[in-house]
């Protein structure tokens, strides 16, 4: 909820350079994969699994602080202005404003004992009242038309690749510690190969942040990074030494943390009017929870039947391959779209 927060307020403050500036904000999360492990480490020697949990809570409580930055842009209208221009836009009925001018005058809905008439008439325009309000609401066709998966076609095409990005992200973070330690090396040194794809992951970022500046596609970024990592998981066969996993987790990390950002760049890149950017951002989290949950679970249980790390990291490149070619057919469509429209 709060990095949703974050990713709405960044796409209304920089509507034309989302991707950019969200690409920015990334750094803290690298950040964090390559300095918390280290921490986590060494204060679960030091203090107990409690002690750990408590300086986690400390860190965690710092975002307080940063999140009381977070503003609306100047130029939105607030929510009191936003009711006004409702309200002007749909003025109360006929049927709305005689029932008040009744209660005013002392009439209620039901009338009195000496006057039927007015019991009838107030009824009747109680009841009238109820058939505006329901003739107001949308009919299921327009809500269905107003659907994101509906109104934004190409959100439902790239759905796949968000799903399998998060499931190969979050799982290969999950797993990349104790894949070392399956083979026999130490957890103080294990921890650090996350320290070392957290490095790769800055520098990948801190390219990814300058080749977008530059104007390059983002979406062939992405491919580019989802055949890299895809390559990095088939080759975990190789070798077990602890050298080659960490070559191994410095190319993944190179890689990995820029396709992390998929969920944003799509949510971006897929819709084609602007205010469906948080509608789509709320989907595509959806879709990147389930992914995280469906990864974690799925690789657990693939690692219980076969008892291989490999097999596991080998189906993590099969799955990116899947999410690579979904982008493929994402991007060609696009650009078919792009040409048809200049072309009319």
């Amino acid at each position: 909820m709060a990095v949703f927060s974050t990713l709405v307020t960044l796409a209304r403050f920089f509507p034309n350079s989302f991707i950019f500036s969200n690409s920015l904000t990334q750094f803290g999360a690298i950040c964090g994969v390559f300095t918390v492990p280290i921490i986590v480490e060494r204060s679960l020697e030091a203090y107990g699994y409690d002690g750990a949990c408590l300086i986690l809570g400390g860190i965690s409580l710092h975002a307080v602080v940063s999140a009381m930055i977070l503003r609306p842009p100047k130029d939105l209208p607030s929510r009191t202005e936003e009711n006004t221009q409702l309200m002007d836009a749909h003025p109360p009925s006929d049927s709305h404003s005689i029932m008040e001018n009744e209660e005013h005058q002392g009439c209620s809905y039901w009338g009195t004992e000496s006057d039927n008439d007015g019991f009838s008439r107030s009824n009747t325009q109680y009841m009238q009242a109820v058939v505006d309000f329901f003739h107001s609401l949308p009919s299921v066709g327009e809500l269905f038309k107003s659907f994101i998966l509906v109104e934004e076609p190409l959100c439902t095409l790239v759905m796949p690749a968000v799903f399998l990005a998060n499931y190969v992200f979050y799982a290969w973070l999950l797993f990349l510690v104790p894949h070392a330690e399956d083979f026999g090396i130490e957890p103080s040194r294990a921890v650090l190969l996350s320290s070392i794809a957290g490095i790769a992951g800055t520098f990948g970022s801190i390219v990814f942040v300058v080749l977008l500046h530059f104007n390059y596609d983002s979406t062939i970024i992405i491919i580019f990074c989802c055949s890299m990592s895809a390559i990095s998981f088939c080759l975990d066969t190789l070798s077990s030494s602890f050298m080659f996993l960490a070559i191994m987790a410095c190319f993944q990390g190179l890689f990995l943390f820029v396709l992390q950002s998929v969920t944003s760049v799509m949510a971006k890149l897929a819709v084609r009017d602007a205010e469906n950017i948080p509608s789509a951002l709320s989907l595509f989290f959806f879709i990147e929870a389930v992914g995280i949950g469906v990864g974690d679970t799925i690789s657990g249980h693939i690692y219980d039947v076969t008892s291989s790390m490999h097999t596991v990291f080998i189906s993590f490149g099969i799955a990116l391959v899947v999410a690579m070619v979904n982008l493929i057919i994402f991007a060609i469509l696009v650009c078919y779209k792009a040409s048809v429209k200049s072309d009319s």
